[in-house]
């Protein structure tokens, strides 16, 4: 653990970057859409963008990673967000912005996708708990302190500032990829050479189950993938929270930051708990838990008017969703194959973006028509519905993994 430790310390750092300058963003960009003249459903269909982007380059990107490396893509990807994020300080209209948001969307999801593939090469299914909590400890302090930093931002400059900010983040993330990470991709992927003999080896892992199987065993943590990727405050939830909090709540917009923060902050500790008992308890039943609390705390922001009870619904939000995320990231690396896991991993993708477009989509309709405290419930049933049918259907990758090694050879 601690040889990964070392090994994987600059990209600790890439991710905290990261999520400051993403956190600061996804304080900023619901305000900014809203003092644009966009109604609800209209700063909703701006995560709806994103996600719909993802759906494109995700699976692409997991495709090409096995093809071309891991780093060449997470650094385009980096470098396209940045680039979008600093035209966004120019525009002054919903179209445009929302443009960039797509086209940015792109870069994210180049990302996010690039960076799972190489958490999942450099860990194994003993260590990967812990390592992707240590992953998501550097990603949510930078989650903690992003939104402060842009409320700060706001008050101190001005909304627009905090995509300046943002873009300079990613300056130094694409530097230290640079000249510290390097490439992860397993040697099974790399092509082959020249005159060197073809190999017809099937590209699954030896004590794993066979592709067919494994995406039989995969759909509860499909359904559950769809669900999460619309709960984080870079979806839905992010677009209705800060309008909700500041109407119904009355809390002001430097509050909405800390309450955001609060969030990241309960998730952050949890996350660290959460990836120890990954590894020692196994995969689902942290999910299971995760998620039933996550499904409460969201169908508690509908009838919260006062900052108190917010804070607590927002502070079981973050410990649900900081254990639940891990948990399901963690368990789709577990079912990848050791070969062609950029491709497996980037399918993935596309199911976690089926929900992220179709979700923000559906629950800003909800809002538009029926008011943010029935989308609040809707967001809680769905993911508690989730829960309930990976506790009855779905299986435990770890236990997978220990009857293989048992059977004969």
């Amino acid at each position: 653990m601690r040889t990964l430790l070392s090994r994987a310390m600059p990209l600790y750092m890439v991710f905290f970057l990261w999520a400051l300058g993403t956190g600061a963003q996804q304080f900023a960009r619901p305000q900014f859409a809203t003092e644009l003249g966009a109604p609800i459903f209209f700063v909703s269909l701006i995560a709806a963008s994103n996600s719909l982007a993802w759906l494109i380059a995700g699976p692409t990107t997991g495709i090409l990673s096995d093809r071309w490396g891991r780093k060449p893509l997470v650094m385009f990807g980096n470098a396209l967000r940045g680039v979008t994020t600093l035209a966004q300080f120019y525009v002054n209209d919903y179209v445009s912005f929302f443009a960039l948001e797509f086209i940015g969307g792109v870069g994210v999801s180049m990302w996010v996708t690039g960076a799972s593939i190489v958490m999942a090469d450099i860990t194994t299914h003993e260590n990967r708990g812990r390592a992707v909590a240590v992953r998501s400890l550097s990603t949510k302090v930078g989650g903690v302190l992003g939104p402060l930093l842009g409320a700060w931002i706001t008050l101190a400059a001005s909304l627009r500032m905090v995509f300046i900010f943002n873009a300079v983040s990613k300056v130094a993330i694409h530097l230290i990829l640079v000249y510290f990470v390097r490439e992860t991709r397993p040697k099974a992927d790399m092509p082959a050479a020249p005159g060197a003999a073809a190999t017809n080896a099937p590209h699954v892992a030896a004590n794993t189950p066979t592709m067919r199987s494994r995406v039989a065993l995969l759909w509860p943590l499909a359904l559950v993938t769809i669900t999460l990727s619309f709960i984080g405050f870079q979806g839905a939830l992010g677009a209705l929270f800060p309008s909700h909090a500041m109407g119904q709540a009355g809390v002001s917009q430097a509050e909405v930051g800390q309450l955001m923060s609060l969030a990241a902050l309960t998730a952050t500790l949890a996350s660290l708990a959460g990836g120890s008992a990954l590894d020692r308890f196994g995969r689902k039943r942290p999910l299971v838990v995760s998620l039933v609390v996550t499904a409460a705390a969201i169908a508690a922001f509908a009838p919260a008017s006062a900052m108190v009870p917010l804070a607590l619904a927002v502070a079981a939000y973050g410990i649900g969703e900081g254990v639940a995320l891990s948990a399901s990231e963690v368990y789709s690396m577990d079912m990848a194959p050791q070969t062609r896991r950029g491709t497996f991993l980037g399918n993935w993708s596309l199911i976690r973006n089926i929900g992220g477009a179709a979700g923000p989509v559906l629950i800003g309709a909800i809002a538009q028509f029926a008011g943010g405290p029935a989308a609040f419930v809707c967001i809680g049933a769905a993911v508690g519905l989730s829960g309930l049918l990976m506790a009855i259907w779905g299986v435990e990758p770890l236990a997978l993994r220990r009857n293989a090694d048992q059977r004969p050879k």
